[in-house]
């Protein structure tokens, strides 16, 4: 039995603030030095191969950022901010009749972010203080037929 024991990816969000180009320009430069990078919007997802150096890389980023990068456990939790007080849930593709299925539930707020591509996750985000425990909303996702790839306790539901 083969295990695989490559160390985990490291996973970092830049955000300069108002600064958008000079970020941009941190990502490009990360991308040619063989980084894999993804746009959250505003901000980017940097995933930073087990090959690099992962302390002199983060400093010289955040010396091009002007700004410290933060760590993130993926880039599924990166379209998030940091804190509390939100549950972030990832429903796996079509997740047909999610918005109809939450209109039940009596929540007074949800947000729900479809990708452009059919076939990624739709991200939902819901206030905790409406529900009753902090994963009963993934439990009863479950319950009506989707499909819950990860839950995350986060501080909003946007960047």
């Amino acid at each position: 039995m083969d295990l695989d024991l490559a160390p985990p990816s490291i996973v970092w969000v830049l955000d300069a603030g108002a600064d958008l180009d000079r970020a941009e320009r941190v990502a490009k430069w990360l991308e040619r030095h063989d980084v894999e990078v993804a746009a959250l919007g505003s901000s980017w997802c940097v995933t930073v191969p087990a090959s690099v150096d992962p302390v002199r890389l983060q400093r010289r980023t955040e010396r091009r950022l002007g700004a410290a990068v933060e760590d993130r456990a993926d880039c599924d939790v990166a379209w998030f901010p940091l804190g509390r007080g939100y549950a972030a849930v990832l429903v796996g593709p079509p997740a047909n009749g999610v918005e109809d299925w939450l209109d039940t539930t009596g929540l007074t707020y949800r947000e729900i972010r479809r990708p452009s591509d059919p076939e990624r996750v739709v991200r939902v985000c819901v206030p905790l203080m409406g529900l009753p425990s902090t994963v009963a909303l993934a439990d009863d996702l479950r319950g009506a037929g989707y499909e819950v790839r990860a839950m995350y306790e986060v501080g909003g539901c946007h960047r």
